[in-house]
């Protein structure tokens, strides 16, 4: 054989070598390019007629999920990609929207939402928190790691550790999770999580109007609770009402406080505020403090709606409680005004002993679970027994929690209407 005849065979087979895999490939560009297309086919049929109830809505899909997300945001589209991943069964994902000042909020139906700010990008957070921020942040630190049942948190060096001013820049991280700004604390080892709603105007954020700050609170069923209640106020004394309300405050604590009329002004509008602010709770004690069983259904009724109808025009509290002065009532009384009474099972007698160890002996020695304490925030001697003689640091080392009376009466499954008589047998 000569080397032309074998160099020509090679040439042959390198020939029909390359015919082969040129068949080859053109199949596989056939087949790819039929599987692309029936499953480009098959997604458009399976989702054929859904649409997004928004109409700037652009789309992502796979062979089982459809998710929506707002057009020309580069999140949404990462969004959508993470909403899709692993989905098994036909899905689909639409998704609503808020505006918020000078930001928009997206939220789908699982709880999945991401915030961005006028030009589709991620917020930009400051960096100084203002003073109420820090309360917001310590507020919900508490809450997140009470609702986490961690028996530390129930303990006054916890809240010590935790009260608002001790919660500086160096004790977290934080970022943005969805519409969350979300503070990690490496010493408990836990993330807070926070409404960008709540926090946002103390980050810096624009964020338009907003509602009012209500604190969060945790009421765990698994620990005993008692309800402190205090009647008379509020005292403009810088030795009474506000300092009672900054140690509730330091300590996590809740109460329950029963004003009257005369105590209601310009002045008190600010306690009451900040009281507000800090989750207490407040019921009419009436205007004038008369025994409700000597006057008119009509006095009655008017005795202690108005102070309701003061809260509602001034501060726009909702009031629903009401104590009787002296504990006095009747069927009369009860036809007449439209809240439940609430009464008390420990007297304290403060108003008569004047006596800080005296008012604390009461609160140490006749204490028991779920019960309604009875004391008054116009005397000074009051707060000492509370503040300096520590009684509301007692009450929680003995592993109480402090709740309202609203809370309370759910825990002991009074019904708070018309006619409810809480305490002296319910």
């Amino acid at each position: 054989m000569t080397k032309k005849t074998v160099k020509t065979r090679k040439k042959r087979k390198v020939r029909t070598s390359f015919k082969i895999f040129s068949v080859l490939a053109l199949i596989l560009i056939i087949v790819a390019t039929a599987v692309i297309g029936i499953s480009f086919f098959y997604k458009n049929l399976v989702f054929m007629g859904e649409e997004s109830v928004n109409s700037d809505a652009d789309r992502y899909m796979t062979n089982t999920c459809l998710a929506y997300y707002p057009k020309g945001t580069r999140k949404g589209k990462e969004v959508a990609r993470n909403l899709c991943r692993g989905v098994e069964e036909k899905t689909i994902f639409d998704y609503e929207v808020e505006t918020l000042g000078e930001y928009t909020i997206y939220r789908y139906d699982d709880d999945t939402s991401f915030i961005v700010d006028k030009n589709g990008n991620d917020p930009k957070l400051g960096d100084n928190i203002s003073e109420k921020g820090q309360m917001i942040i310590s507020d919900y630190l508490r809450y997140t790691m009470k609702k986490a049942e961690l028996d530390y948190a129930y303990t006054v060096g916890f809240l010590e550790d935790t009260y608002y001013p001790t919660i500086t820049s160096d004790r977290y991280s934080y970022t943005l999770d969805g519409e969350s700004f979300v503070c990690h604390f490496d010493e408990y080892d836990i993330d807070v999580k926070i409404p960008i709603e709540v926090i946002g105007a103390e980050l810096g954020m624009d964020i338009g109007q907003t509602e009012e700050y209500v604190k969060p609170v945790y009421i765990s069923d698994k620990r005993p609770a008692v309800a402190l209640t205090f009647d008379d106020g509020p005292s403009l004394n810088e030795e009474c009402t506000s300092k009672l309300l900054e140690e509730l405050y330091r300590l996590d604590a809740q109460a329950t406080f029963f004003c009257v009329g005369r105590n209601l002004g310009p002045n008190t509008k600010i306690i009451l505020a900040d009281g507000i602010s800090k989750g207490m709770e407040y019921g009419s004690h009436t205007v004038s403090h008369p025994n409700l069983k000597r006057v008119s259904s009509e006095v009655a009724k008017s005795e202690v709606m108005d102070i309701a109808s003061w809260f509602k025009e001034e501060l726009n509290y909702d009031m629903h409680l009401y104590r009787p002065p002296e504990g006095a009532y009747n069927s009369a009384v009860d036809e007449a005004v439209p809240l439940p009474a609430i009464l008390w099972d420990i007297d304290t007698e403060d108003w008569k002993s004047r006596d800080p160890k005296a008012i604390t002996d009461v609160i140490k020695n006749e204490t028991f679970e779920n019960a309604v304490i009875l004391m008054h925030d116009i005397h000074p001697t009051t707060i000492e027994a509370c503040v300096d003689e520590k009684a509301i640091e007692y009450l929680i080392d003995e592993g109480y929690q402090l709740v309202n009376v609203t809370e309370l009466a759910k825990i002991r499954g009074v019904e708070l209407k018309q006619g409810t008589h809480m305490c002296w047998g319910d």
